[in-house]
């Protein structure tokens, strides 16, 4: 993956220890009851106002934030999100599936929105370095992944029709395990161009991408 942009980035590791010794000692089982319930430690944030633009980049320990009753998240929605994964490659690095095509689609969502558009850059960078701070709490079984969850809400607090003045920007991650049941083969699709069950998009969406697979981006 190409170098992220020159944002400086305040880092402060998480002095807990990984689940690897959990893994180890209450075996897999247990260990998956668990995944769905437990969120990797840390985080990574960057704050936007419309004086200073995007500042204040962290990557840390994640904890409870703290909102004012009055953030415009609260009361007008201003919030969105996106989901995706980072694999762990047969030489042990990690990858992520074409980032950059969710870096667009989250940006579509924050014009929507009225919300500020992220670099692209920027948000590839950021995920990128929460999956090295998380590399250790990948899952170690078949089919594991890291589920990330980039979002970004209004932060501002004032009561009126407008669009905030401020917001976060997060990205945090969990464990995951294989999608389908041991032995379950993956699901079979079958494409046509012929019909459609889904309605026909606006005139004004933007066209469908006809090169949806990209090669991953290495994590190193």
């Amino acid at each position: 993956m190409a170098d992220g942009p020159a944002m400086l980035v305040e880092s402060h590791p998480h002095p807990g220890p990984t689940w690897w010794g959990w893994f180890k000692r209450v075996g897999a089982w247990i260990f998956f009851a668990l995944v769905a319930a437990l969120l990797i430690r840390q985080a990574r944030t960057i704050d936007w106002s419309d004086v200073h633009g995007w500042q204040n980049a962290t990557l840390g320990p994640r904890g409870p934030l703290t909102l004012d009753p009055a953030a415009a998240v609260l009361h007008y929605a201003q919030e969105i999100f996106e989901g995706m994964k980072a694999y762990k490659l047969e030489d042990g690095s990690m990858a992520l599936f074409r980032p950059e095509e969710n870096a667009r689609r989250f940006n579509r969502s924050a014009q929507r929105m009225a919300m500020p558009e992220m670099p692209e850059e920027e948000f590839v960078e950021a995920v990128r370095q929460l999956v090295l701070a998380d590399a250790a709490w990948f899952p170690p079984v078949d089919g594991g992944s890291l589920y990330l969850r980039p979002f970004m809400f209004a932060s501002e607090a004032f009561l009126g029709v407008r669009p905030a003045k401020e917001y976060k920007f997060l990205v945090i991650a969990t464990a995951a395990g294989n999608y389908f049941k041991a032995g379950v083969p993956a699901v079979s699709l079958k494409y046509s161009n012929m019909r459609s069950r889904a309605r026909q998009p606006r005139p004004a969406a933007p066209p469908p991408r006809s090169r949806m697979v990209r090669v991953v981006s290495k994590c190193r």
